[in-house]
């Protein structure tokens, strides 16, 4: 039996990624103190700080439930998904590429059913 390791799906965010959070951030302050020099443009309602943070937070939250669920699904079935692809091996080199191409097309119509859906 083979296990898998989590440790590359649960990574911290890096040091990068939150220095450019935190300038787009800062971007987004100094703008909205920038409009408030001018009388004749609309000024940023400052609530909607809040509800950024809110979502950001809510977002985080998600994101961490979703990772600790996916990690011990995946702790469950690993050891069923040998036996779930081992059809798939014994296909031939076109069969699969044939596989490949079929259900990408399934995922680029379903992505444009979804788009005309919200349009």
């Amino acid at each position: 039996m083979t296990t898998i390791s989590l440790k590359k799906y649960t990574r911290p965010m890096p040091i990068p990624a939150l220095a450019g959070l935190l300038a787009a951030f800062l971007l987004w302050l100094f703008i909205a103190h920038l409009q408030n020099g001018n009388a004749a443009i609309g000024t940023i309602d400052p609530s909607i700080l809040q509800v950024i943070m809110l979502g950001m937070g809510a977002w985080l939250v998600i994101l961490a439930i979703a990772l600790s669920i996916i990690g011990w699904l995946l702790s469950k079935v690993i050891s069923q998904l040998e036996d779930l692809f081992e059809p798939l091996k014994k296909l031939t080199s076109w069969q699969q590429h044939l596989l490949y191409l079929v259900l990408f097309a399934v995922l680029v119509l379903s992505g444009t059913g979804c788009l005309i859906a919200i349009c």
